[in-house]
């Protein structure tokens, strides 16, 4: 297979005319339209945490895309049925209390969020970045990750049902907030 990174170096050495998508993917520029830093500036709110605020432009240059966290309601198990093998072992069972009565445990709802969402920190901890009250406005919000399913994650806590989140972008505010992005 060819290098068509030197195309256009090519095209413009024999006075040729060179597609424009040549020309785009000729400098080895990852398809960006432009190599300026994305403008965006880091404060610290009430509790300490880093708030990094975008202008306008740059959340649409990102692709930045935004999701809610979620709440899932497991199916509720089948009430499974008591078996015994001999009325001993019923014995345990207080007089007072119905010895077919099948206690059910509640279903406890779940936490979702989007698997882009999800940033891992250095030390193994899983983030989410949230919209911090004012639009364009992202901070690192804390989750424990229960189970990962496809494209969903399950979460044993995080934030509130409802939060704006980033689903797709996190990456690269994680690297804005850590100083990794270019």
């Amino acid at each position: 297979m060819r290098d068509i990174r030197h195309m256009p170096m090519l095209c413009l050495a024999f006075g040729l005319t060179c597609p424009a998508p040549l020309l785009a993917a000729g400098g080895g520029g990852g398809g960006y339209v432009s190599d300026a830093p994305i403008p965006w500036h880091m404060t610290v709110d009430d509790e300490g945490r880093n708030v990094i605020e975008l202008i306008p432009n740059a959340v649409t240059r990102l692709g930045l895309e935004m999701a809610e966290v979620s709440e899932w309601m497991p199916p509720e198990p089948p009430a499974e049925e008591l078996v015994v093998s001999s009325v001993e072992e019923l014995q345990p069972v207080a007089a007072s209390e119905d010895p077919t009565e099948i206690v059910k445990v509640p279903v406890q709802p779940q936490l979702t969020v989007p698997y882009g969402s999800l940033i891992y920190w250095a030390d193994g901890t899983t983030w989410v970045y949230g919209e911090n009250e004012i639009e364009r406005h992202y901070v690192r919000l804390p989750v424990r990750v229960d189970r990962i399913e496809d494209q969903t994650v399950y979460l044993k806590s995080g934030p509130p049902v409802g939060t704006v989140i980033v689903s797709v972008g996190a990456a690269e505010l994680f690297g804005a907030e850590t100083g990794t992005g270019h």
